[in-house]
C-alpha cells in the first residue's frame, strides 16, 4: 500500500504542477527526493504525460483519501503488466509508447528500491 500512496502522490504532484504552469520535473524531484527516489522524476513525467495522451483528455485526480478512476487505472496498469488495448482507446502509436513507458517505469521503480542509499 505504501507504494500506491507514493504513486498517487506523484500523480497529484504532476497534476498540480501542470495546472499551475510550473515546470513538472523540478516539482516531482522536490517530492521524490524525500524518499531518495528523485531519479524517477523524468520517468513519472513521461509516463503520466503519455497516459494523459492515451486518455485523450486531462487526467482526473481524486479528493484527499480517495483515488479517481484515472488514478486507479494507471495504478492497475503499473501493478499488472498487460496490454493497454483492452482498457484504453487511443491511436496505436500512443498505446505502444504508453506500454513501453509502463514497462520502463516498473523497471525504474524496482531499481530505485534496490539502490543503496548514499548518506
Amino acid at each position: 500500500m505504501r507504494e500506491a500512496r507514493f504513486l498517487v502522490e506523484a500523480i497529484r504532484c504532476w497534476r498540480r504542477a501542470r495546472d499551475s504552469g510550473r515546470a513538472v520535473q523540478p516539482s516531482l524531484y522536490a517530492m521524490l527526493v524525500r524518499d531518495g527516489q528523485e531519479m524517477l522524476a523524468p520517468v513519472f513525467d513521461s509516463l503520466i504525460t503519455l497516459f494523459e495522451a492515451a486518455l485523450g483528455r486531462r487526467l482526473a485526480v481524486g479528493r484527499p483519501g480517495e483515488t479517481s478512476p484515472d488514478e486507479d487505472l494507471l495504478l492497475s496498469l503499473l501493478r499488472q503488466p498487460r496490454r493497454c488495448a483492452g482498457c484504453m482507446r487511443c491511436p496505436r502509436g500512443v498505446m505502444e509508447a504508453l506500454e513501453h513507458a509502463l514497462s520502463s517505469t516498473r523497471i525504474m521503480i524496482r531499481l530505485g528500491r534496490s539502490a543503496p542509499r548514499v548518506a
